[in-house]
């Protein structure tokens, strides 16, 4: 922490034994920390620069990258551990059609398997588990299924078998030998120790199949034969993991029920080094010295699986895992979310304290259950946390057994209608997400390298300088105090404020708006939900109703969004583009876009390495065809959505700059002597590692539509309503329409539909192409900043 005139500092204690950590004031007011781990060497590296941002991208440089993920993980999830058969999931997915929700991931937890023997189907409760993904795929969902590192201990269970056979599991304490170590209850003793294959050799206890043995992460054979389980490589080995199938591993912090803490002994042994005692070569560690290392490498060893399926760098689909227990550098593997939480408004702000938290710990891809894993949710709680949780990365509905079912479209109204809204409103943004995974994972932009997808307010806030003088109408000074208490507000990447309303009955929240980060400048801010100006460093006041959460947007910046709301994201992947652009004070604002079809694994080499060693790279293979154009709404394409542009990567840069000048006065009153000319560019990047040209994108993709916050009609005087300004100025016939020339062409009058709107003006039904300048007069207009 830190971040004042002394600069900031972190610490990177890399133990993976259980460890203590007391933080308090000491007598001169700064912070003194006692740390106590169990056990193991010390490794303790200090991180140290001007500013917060510096010390969490040093963080991101030493741990690594995380993998570019596929597009439809980043949309919303339904999860629910009561769904116990096909026709159960089935009928979620259809639901989610005919009532037109947004819907891109569909989950199955213990309940797929036959007796909760992870890599197999219970074949009455799920038939035909093919033809279940081959039904969703064309919509551009998919499936995900639960495999814990906990194995039945039972010899017919063939993985089991495989695993005790090679002596790949946890083996007991010295002192207990096998059988009912660990075990606090007996069991039914199916497989227990001494009717075992390995003699009494694994340590037993209880978890969800019953006594059961946990594979032995540490040893690097157990890792490449878990690995092998999702690929299928190696002689003789045939994958047990479908290739349309994607991998959730869950209770491997690892949880036994019959342990004394819940966990593995602290004395269980782990093999590090060479073949199991008593072969001379092994090396074995006690469980103590590990814990928190072991779910972290069940992680590793499935995402390896899984891009070796895929066939990384070049190959099929993009794999995507997420893990409930992870390690310093887990992100280089996949999502994690934050475990199970309760139905509870204090939980839903610990939520997004903890995934903000994670963030700056070097764990960008997080997400919490919404809604609550435990407990009943009331339907305000629960569109609240899908208004939240719309806005933070990895996004699921995930509930207990126990609990009643809760599609988001269950609530009552209104509830589900502003439930909807968040849904359709994050497939909106999610170019914009997209985008910024694409730079986390990339390197392509050096200044948010290593910094997580959602930011506190106080990283890269600054912290030097008084307050700024308070402007009539604004609120009072925000110092940076401020922002560090101010936990469960965030941005996403730098350019878009988020204040949830995390408080029963809230009618009204006063948000604090950052000041600095604005490259030098004072930073200024516009409301989404009035388009009113704000300026940075003040507290503002906005009423919220039901239906809305605080959302602001930076001044400077541009958001890319589609406008157009799926079925699916992969289903939007080639659509048309809008652009919110908001200017500074300057009149200038710029902002990115990556494009690619959204699942292909066929990763250039130079973004593989990157995310290995830190290589660059700036745009992809091109070359595609247009994608469909089916609406939310219409009959589902008869092919996988990932079929158009497949192979297609590019790198969109937009600019706009605006600038007021004066032309011949008009002679009506309206302000038609007033112009304001905006320069809007956009152009793909070069490779900067391949090599080759930027091929062609899709014809379906160009900008259909801009909003230019800050761009408002010329008031002529107190009087003037912001309606009369499109009859006096942009009137069809009045020659006053926006006019524009794109690549230096001759102007001519801009199509579609113009509207001077509280936000700006907003321009659409546009058909501007992605990889030209645009420029573009707009007369009876003016600079609002």
């Amino acid at each position: 922490g830190g971040g004042g005139a002394g600069g900031s500092a972190g610490v990177l204690w890399l133990s993976a034994a259980d460890t203590y950590v007391d933080l308090w004031r000491g007598g001169g007011g700064g912070v003194v920390s006692h740390w106590l781990s169990e056990g193991g060497g010390m490794d303790v590296v200090l991180l140290g620069g001007p500013g917060d941002e510096d010390v969490v991208r040093q963080l991101g440089a030493l741990t690594g990258t995380p993998p570019l993920p596929p597009l439809w993980s980043l949309g919303y999830h339904q999860s629910h551990w009561n769904v116990k058969s096909q026709p159960q999931l089935e009928g979620i997915d259809a639901n989610a059609d005919r009532l037109g929700w947004p819907l891109d991931g569909l989950w199955l937890d213990i309940e797929h398997a036959q007796a909760k023997r992870y890599f197999t189907w219970d074949g009455a409760a799920f038939p035909d588990p093919r033809g279940m993904a081959a039904a969703i795929e064309p919509k551009g969902r998919r499936l995900v299924a639960i495999a814990d590192p906990h194995l039945r201990a039972a010899p017919e269970y063939d993985i089991y078998a495989a695993a005790a056979n090679a002596s790949l599991l946890v083996r007991p304490p010295p002192s207990r030998g096998g059988g009912d170590a660990g075990r606090s209850g007996g069991g039914d003793g199916e497989g227990g120790g001494e009717g075992g294959l390995v003699g009494g050799a694994a340590f037993e206890g209880e978890c969800w199949p019953g006594v059961s043995s946990w594979v032995d992460f540490l040893q690097p054979r157990a890792q490449q034969w878990w690995a092998q389980l999702y690929s299928g490589a190696g002689e003789g080995r045939p994958r047990r993991w479908p290739s349309w199938l994607h991998a959730w591993n869950d209770m491997n912090e690892p949880s036994v029920f019959s342990g004394a803490e819940l966990t593995l002994p602290r004395d269980a042994l782990h093999v590090v080094q060479g073949a199991p005692a008593p072969s001379p070569s092994s090396v074995e560690v006690e469980h103590r010295l590990v814990h928190n290392l072991y779910g972290a490498l069940q992680a590793a060893a499935t995402f390896a699986g899984l891009s070796a399926r895929a066939g990384l760098p070049s190959g099929g689909e993009r794999p995507f895992l997420l893990s409930r227990s992870f390690f310093v550098g887990s992100q280089r593997h996949g999502a994690v979310w934050t475990g199970d939480n309760t139905a509870s408004w204090d939980q839903l702000r610990l939520s997004v304290q903890m995934v903000l938290a994670l963030g700056v710990s070097g764990l960008p891809f997080a997400g919490a259950d919404v809604g609550g894993f435990f407990g009943t949710p009331p339907p305000e709680l629960l569109l609240r946390w899908y208004q939240s949780a719309s806005h933070l990365p990895f996004f699921r509905s995930h509930a207990h057994v126990d609990s009643p079912r809760r599609e988001p479209w269950l609530l009552p109204q209104p509830h589900a209608a502003h439930a909807l809204e968040a849904l359709r409103e994050r497939q909106r943004l999610l170019p914009f997400w997209y985008t910024l995974c694409w730079d986390a994972a990339s390197g392509a932009l050096p200044s948010a390298e290593g910094l997580p997808l959602v930011r506190p307010l106080w990283l890269g806030s600054g912290g030097g300088g008084s307050p700024p003088a308070s402007p009539a109408g604004a609120g009072k000074p925000v110092p940076r105090s401020a922002l560090l208490l101010a936990d469960t507000a965030f941005t996403v990447g730098a350019d878009l404020l988020v204040f949830p309303v995390a408080t029963k009955g809230a009618s009204n929240v006063e948000v604090p708006l950052p000041v600095h980060g604005c490259g030098g400048a004072p930073c200024e801010w516009f409301s989404v939900s009035s388009g009113a100006r704000l300026r940075g460093g003040f507290w503002h006041s906005e009423p919220v109703g039901l239906g809305s959460m605080p959302r602001y947007q930076r001044g400077g910046s541009i958001l890319p969004r589609r406008e157009r709301v799926r079925r699916s994201a992969l289903l939007a992947v080639w659509d048309p583009i809008s652009l919110h652009a908001a200017l500074d004070a300057a009149g200038h604002a710029a902002g990115r876009l990556y494009l690619d079809d959204g699942v292909t694994a066929r990763l250039p080499a130079a973004l593989h390495e990157h995310q290995q060693s830190g290589g660059l790279l700036e745009a992809a293979r091109a070359g595609a065809a247009t994608a469909p154009e089916s609406e939310l709404e219409g009959a589902p394409p008869q092919h996988a959505a990932r079929s158009a542009g497949a192979g297609v990567g590019a790198l969109l840069l937009f600019n706009v700059t605006c600038e007021e000048k004066r032309s011949a006065q008009s002679t009506d009153g309206g302000g038609g002597g007033h112009v304001v000319r905006c320069i809007l560019s956009s152009r793909p990047t070069r490779p900067l590692a391949l090599g080759e040209s930027v091929g062609p994108l899709p014809a379906s993709v160009y900008v259909e539509r801009v909003l230019l916050r800050g761009l408002s009609p010329l008031v002529v005087d107190q009087s003037t309503r912001l309606a009369d300004w499109l009859p006096s100025s942009l009137a069809p016939g009045s020659g006053k329409r926006p006019t524009a020339s794109v690549g230096g062409a001759a102007p001519r009058p801009l199509g579609g539909k113009v509207e001077a709107t509280p936000h700006g003006l907003l321009l659409e039904r546009l058909h501007l192409p992605c990889d030209e300048a645009w420029d573009i007069e707009v007369p009876g207009a003016v600079l609002d900043g």
